[in-house]
């Protein structure tokens, strides 16, 4: 028998199906039970309440499938780990469908079924669920790298049933946590035991893919869809390989076949309106991130960059209204989970729709308030991009969107990569692209300065040119470079007091170089270089 207090939700658009797995549950002993007709409303009821056992029709009506429910569910986890979900279907094919998914259930059943038939699932799932329980708890209270431990520690246990699904489980935590190689040890070591498992392919493409090795992980993730049309996981790791490139039009390639699959899958839906947008085809891209809003306008899924270049597409095709509409939308995830980024997507959608309603007292107010957000040690290169996009949609010649684009591209032109995304952006106004062209030959100038006086000895005089240029602008090759010139200005000056100050401007550089650059090793080196300096600094004043 089950516990007495557990809560069910039967998802269905037929009522007297409803109805009969209601009666069904309650023979079982489960008498808590709640139902939904649609996807919306069960997405509703589940971000709202608590259910332990979920059991979903596989295809209830027009919009979503269960199977793309339950993605969204998991990724957007409102779906607690423990609760388990049955999906009930018709087709037999979804055995084909549920074998590769990363994202499955605990359970299906075909139809027609008894009540004998989901107790025996529910007991398969229940027993799964019990052996989990202390690795699902550990991290329900954040301690990833403890779940883990538990993990490891059931697999080493020989009468530990469900060892495949905890091995999975084990290889996802990794990752989260970060320990990619051991994750990858995973992989291998079932792929030696077991062969090609698709689960432990995947897995391996994207060790490849994070070690450089993209030409091996590309390999693999197509050689994974060419065995199976229906693996849509291995489609996003592919989609997102080109994404990472700029590569879009392969990307919407990979995401329109995976679409084929899960045509109103949310996070695919609005891939696909991104990438048509950056390949220039706004009305493609509207259609696709509509699609997105209709089918998941409650759910969690819903990306504020998505939405904003909905409103960015809309304009752009006319469609004024709807993309006030869309704003709204925005306005409502930002009530419900307010972050920076929404925040500054919110002033970029309200300053293009002040320009498009000739508002202009209101155009100049959006663009001031607009200034002061690119000066936030929040502020990422996206959203620098999503800046340009929005500025290019004026006339250039305003004093305040000059300055504000000269501010984006003196901060952000510190690599190749990070100035395209920034061309790429401001592609519809020559006088943008012309004004980062100069931020960047200007970035290269004090730079080169910056070098010039090292190589010539004037450590003093490097160190603080390029420290006063790199905490201006907050460039990240300025930044880098600025720390080094302080530290090697340091260890060489004869003035405890003066290399004490120096370092202090080291650590100002690397604190907002932690901002602006992710190479771990870098900022690791970094730190270690001036704890080095530092103890000779002290060695030095006792001695």
């Amino acid at each position: 028998m089950y516990p007495p207090d557990l809560n069910a939700l039967v998802v269905d658009d037929a009522i007297t199906v409803r109805q009969s797995v209601r009666m069904m549950l309650g023979q079982l002993g489960i008498t808590k039970t709640e139902s939904a007709s649609n996807a919306g409303e069960a997405r509703r009821r589940i971000q709202n309440g608590r259910y332990d056992i979920i059991l979903c029709d596989y295809h209830f009506g027009p919009g979503m499938t269960g199977q793309e429910l339950l993605e969204d569910l998991r990724h957007s986890g409102v779906l607690p780990l423990d609760a388990i979900f049955i999906m009930i279907t018709a087709e037999a094919s979804y055995e084909r469908v549920v074998a590769v998914a990363e994202v499955a259930p605990d359970d299906y059943i075909l139809k027609p079924f008894t009540a004998d038939q989901i107790d025996k699932r529910l007991q398969r799932a229940w027993q799964k669920r019990v052996v989990m329980a202390e690795v699902h708890a550990a991290i329900g209270s954040g301690k990833i790298n403890d779940a883990i431990g538990l993990a490891h520690g059931l697999l080493a246990r020989h009468d530990v049933p469900f060892r495949s699904e905890i091995t999975r489980f084990l290889t996802r935590m990794l990752t989260e946590a970060g320990r990619h190689e051991e994750a990858a040890q995973v992989c291998e070591q079932i792929l030696r035991q077991r062969g090609g498992v698709p689960w432990a392919r995947l897995g391996l493409a994207k060790y490849l893919e994070r070690c450089g090795r993209e030409g091996e992980a590309e390999a693999m993730l197509a050689a994974l869809i060419a065995e199976s049309s229906v693996y849509v996981d291995a489609y996003d790791a592919l989609a997102q390989h080109y994404t990472d490139r700029d590569e879009h039009d392969a990307a919407l390639e990979v995401i329109e076949r995976s679409l084929k699959v899960t045509p109103n899958n949310i996070h695919r839906l609005q891939g696909a309106g991104m990438s048509s947008y950056l390949l220039g085809d706004a009305e493609n891209a509207r259609k696709y991130l509509e699609r997105a809003v209709a089918h998941g306008a409650n759910s969690a899924s819903l990306q504020p960059r998505a939405l904003f270049c909905l409103i960015l597409s809309s304009v752009s095709t006319g469609k004024t209204r709807e993309a006030e509409k869309s704003l709204a939308l925005l306005r409502g995830i930002s009530e419900r989970r307010n972050n920076f980024e929404t925040e500054v997507l919110i002033q970029y959608a309200n300053v293009l729709l002040a320009g498009v309603n000739h508002q202009q007292e209101s155009l100049q107010q959006f663009l001031l308030g607009l200034d002061t957000k690119v000066r936030d040690q929040a502020f990422t290169l996206d959203l620098a991009s999503d800046c340009l996009e929005t500025l290019s949609a004026f006339e250039s010649s305003e004093p305040v969107i000059i300055e504000t684009t000269r501010r984006l591209a003196m901060r952000f032109a510190n690599q190749k990569r990070s100035v395209e995304h920034m061309e790429q952006a401001a592609r519809k106004s020559p006088v943008l692209l012309e004004l980062i062209k100069d931020c960047v030959a200007r970035i290269n100038q004090l730079a080169n300065q910056g070098m010039m006086l090292v190589m010539k000895g004037n450590l003093e005089e490097a160190a603080r040119h390029l420290y006063n240029h790199a905490m201006e602008t907050c460039n990240a090759r300025l930044l880098l470079a600025a720390a080094n010139a302080c530290i090697k200005a340091a260890q060489g000056s004869d003035h405890p007091r003066r290399a004490e100050h120096l370092l202090k401007q080291a650590s100002d550089c690397v604190t907002r170089l932690a901002f602006e650059y992710h190479d771990p090793t870098v900022l690791d080196q970094l730190e270690r270089d001036m704890s080095d300096a530092m103890q000779a600094l002290k060695t030095h004043r006792s001695a």
